[in-house]
């Protein structure tokens, strides 16, 4: 059985993580895989692209 806070999302994000990053991680995150993000839209967050180089 998974543990409590896994099966709830249960975390939480340094206060110096911007609100892009804990977005995005909150999503990636996400304990439901009909709701989670897909690679694809991960590859399309505003927060991901910023730095990202193909």
């Amino acid at each position: 059985m998974l543990p409590l806070q896994i099966w709830e999302a249960s975390f939480s994000c340094p206060s110096w993580f911007s609100s892009g990053a804990r977005n995005l991680i909150k999503r990636i995150l996400d304990p439901s895989p009909l709701t989670r993000i897909t690679i694809p839209e991960i590859l399309q967050d505003e927060w991901f692209k910023k730095r990202y180089r193909s």
